[in-house]
């Protein structure tokens, strides 16, 4: 039996509609970072401090196929609120796929719970899950309005900084953040072909959970 036929019978959501006018192409590069470093680059008015903070659940759907793209290329993003609550804030089903050495072309929409069961019931068959929690902080820069910077926190000896934008916007920040720390450039934890299980096994909610809300008040830019 030729099982893509069969799974071709099978009915597919299409999510992401027939045009692909909402996808766009972006280089990002993350690099390790220390909350000593974020110290460094808001005191040289790198950038200005972070915006906000939130718990963000990547799930990774593999061996299964979603329409004509391989879901590995897909994910499922779950933010959240920290603390006590932990109350939903969104969920996004993202398409990201490696275009060159730092390029990606990129679709995402928002989707709500009911969109993600169907998804799972009707789309995905015989998948092997893998899983990475991070806290999330949103940085803020007054002078790079082209860029969209986050940093993260993985494990207890994993925090990185992820930079994406236009390639030229990309490249002039890197130089001036070189300028201040050391540029540690690391493969994303949150890319398919670099999801490492370790990370979710050595993740600690309540112990990073309680730092990252220390670093977030330290360094609120709002």
């Amino acid at each position: 039996m030729n099982l893509c036929k069969t799974k071709l019978a099978i009915p597919r959501l299409n999510l992401f509609g027939v045009n692909d006018d909402d996808s766009y192409k972006e280089k990002q590069v993350v690099l390790k970072i220390t909350a000593n470093d974020i110290g460094r680059l808001i005191s040289s008015k790198i950038i200005d401090g972070l915006l906000n903070v939130s718990f963000e659940q990547n799930y990774y759907y593999d061996l299964t196929y979603f329409k004509d793209s391989i879901t590995r290329n897909l994910k499922i993003r779950r933010k959240s609120k920290i603390g006590g609550n932990k109350q939903l804030i969104e969920s996004h089903l993202i398409y990201k796929k490696l275009i060159s050495d730092d390029e990606y072309l990129i679709k995402s929409k928002v989707i709500n719970d009911a969109e993600i069961a169907d998804l799972l019931t009707n789309s995905l068959e015989g998948y092997r899950m893998s899983y990475v929690p991070a806290f999330a902080h949103i940085v803020e820069s007054s002078r790079n309005h082209k860029l969209f910077m986050m940093v993260k926190r993985y494990s207890p000896k994993l925090r990185t900084f992820s930079i994406m934008g236009e390639k030229s916007a990309v490249d002039k920040f890197l130089q001036e953040v070189k300028g201040v720390i050391e540029l540690k450039i690391t493969p994303d934890p949150t890319y398919y072909r670099n999801v490492n299980s370790k990370l979710s096994l050595d993740f600690d909610y309540e112990l990073l959970a309680s730092e990252e809300l220390e670093l977030f008040k330290k360094y609120y830019g709002g």
